[in-house]
């Protein structure tokens, strides 16, 4: 039984749907929970911004003679792979 995705409309934040005639008590209930990700969408698009800066420096003086005394050799490949 596949089961679709609907929008609650009732300002109680519960919505009943009539399937049918019940013969019987089921005994597994599905619980549907919101989370707001707006603020943490925010703080991603921070993150990335600031990888970006980070990533953009270190290939700026990748030349440098420097350079490899940097974190820039470890960070850059790191965070690549994670953001």
């Amino acid at each position: 039984m596949k089961l679709a995705i609907a929008s609650i409309d009732s300002p109680s934040g519960l919505y009943f749907d009539e399937m049918g005639q019940v013969s019987f008590y089921p005994t597994q209930w599905k619980v549907v929970g919101y989370a707001n990700l707006k603020p943490t969408q925010m703080l991603w698009k921070q993150v990335k911004a600031h990888q970006l800066q980070i990533v953009n420096y270190c290939m700026k003086i990748h030349n440098t003679t420097w350079y490899p005394l940097t974190d820039c050799c470890a960070f850059t490949p790191y965070i690549r792979s994670r953001v």
